[in-house]
């Protein structure tokens, strides 16, 4: 599969862009019609919101717009990514107390499938330069 990506490089930021839209529309659900199942604050999940809009629209950029520095572009998203997860993880500890049960999954499942992602796009990143 990595090495698939590898071959079409500008698939890993289509995946990347199609999975922040998704977080995206996932908060902009929660935000509008269910943050009582969540508990995290409305400013915070708009934070949120925003940041995953920016970081799909970065990377369906990257997508579109691919050149020479696709692994400089990657490597970028990769950090973004990283950092996304961490201000998620640090949210959810801070609001912890007041996170439901459903927010708590919701979360830490949403910081499991982008630190998946970012392993994959790691190992993209880094087998593309054995390939060069």
């Amino acid at each position: 599969m990595v090495k698939r990506f590898v071959l079409t490089p500008r698939n890993i930021f289509l995946v990347d862009a199609l999975g922040a839209f998704l977080s995206f529309s996932f908060l902009l659900v929660i935000l509008l019609k269910f943050n009582g199942y969540i508990g995290m604050p409305n400013f915070l999940l708009t934070l949120l919101l925003i940041i995953a809009l920016l970081l799909g629209l970065f990377s369906a950029s990257c997508f579109l717009l691919v050149s020479r520095l696709w692994r400089s572009l990657l490597l970028t998203v990769i950090g973004l990514n990283v950092c996304y997860c961490l201000v998620t993880l640090v949210l959810v500890i801070f609001h912890l107390k007041d996170l439901k049960p459903l927010g708590v999954i919701y979360f830490f499942g949403e910081i499991i499938v982008i630190s998946t992602l970012v392993m994959v796009e790691w190992s993209v990143w880094r087998d593309a330069w054995s390939i060069k």
